[in-house]
């Protein structure tokens, strides 16, 4: 995988091969990893485990999205 994601994914490969069945990253962190989060970003929907890039991403690294906190 390529593209403004793939540092997602790396990261998130790396934590499955440490053996983390769980990861919690913040919005920050992540805007970190990938240059910044886009402004859709701030809806819940963006999150979801679908066929969208940012999905695609965590999907790759064998994750997926079970909670997001921080909307208010």
């Amino acid at each position: 995988m390529s593209g403004k994601y793939h540092p997602l994914t790396a990261a998130l490969s790396a934590a499955s091969a440490r053996g983390q069945q769980d990861v919690e990253l913040d919005f920050d962190a992540i805007a970190n990893l990938v240059a910044g989060l886009p402004s859709s970003a701030d809806l819940r929907q963006w999150w979801a485990n679908t066929d969208h890039p940012q999905a695609r991403a965590w999907h790759a690294a064998g994750y997926r999205v079970q909670q997001v906190s921080g909307y208010a």
